[in-house]
């Protein structure tokens, strides 16, 4: 949810998307639920600082328009803090931020919490977040205390993504 990748690759959009597990048929919007389809989406842990989600994910389109951009409201808002789009992923968000929306999330009622990261930042000089070994153990820092500190609100059990999407799944 809230994310768009329509200007990457002509990708998908998320916008709009449910927060929690659900099935789709893989024939039409990856937004739209389908009873009994076959594919089961679990998404990624995304969402905003403050406010009404429903509220930004209205908005979000009108903040895509070019005139809109050219203004830079997103980015003054984010950049002051106003109003935040936080992903749950230790490469892009820090522990505070995760906290915030893991809190968030768990009180929109999101039976899970969906970190991630590309795996090759495990390797220093792979991507932009980890070209050094000191940025790869501050990335598996950064994941322990995020943990830690979450593990101290709500008990936390691991998963894989197949595990949840089995445990979590609308029935057929």
């Amino acid at each position: 949810p809230f994310v768009s990748w329509e200007d990457v690759d002509e990708g998908p959009t998320h916008i709009g998307a449910p927060l929690h597990v659900y099935r789709l048929d893989g024939q039409g919007d990856t937004r739209n639920p389908v009873f009994g389809g076959p594919l089961i989406e679990v998404p990624l842990s995304w969402g905003y600082n403050r406010g009404s989600w429903a509220l930004w994910t209205r908005l979000q389109p009108l903040l895509r328009q070019p005139v809109v951009r050219r203004l830079r409201l997103a980015g003054i808002a984010a950049h002051s803090g106003l109003l935040r789009r936080i992903c749950l992923s230790p490469e892009a968000s820090s522990v505070a931020a995760m906290l915030t929306l893991s809190r968030r999330l768990i009180d929109q009622g999101v039976q899970y919490l969906h970190m991630s990261w590309h795996s090759v930042s495990l390797q220093p000089g792979l991507t932009p977040y980890t070209a050094t070994a000191a940025d790869v153990e501050r990335l598996y820092a950064t994941i322990e205390s995020y943990i830690d500190r979450l593990a101290a609100i709500v008990p936390i059990r691991f998963r894989t993504v197949s595990e949840a999407a089995e445990i979590l799944a609308p029935p057929l």
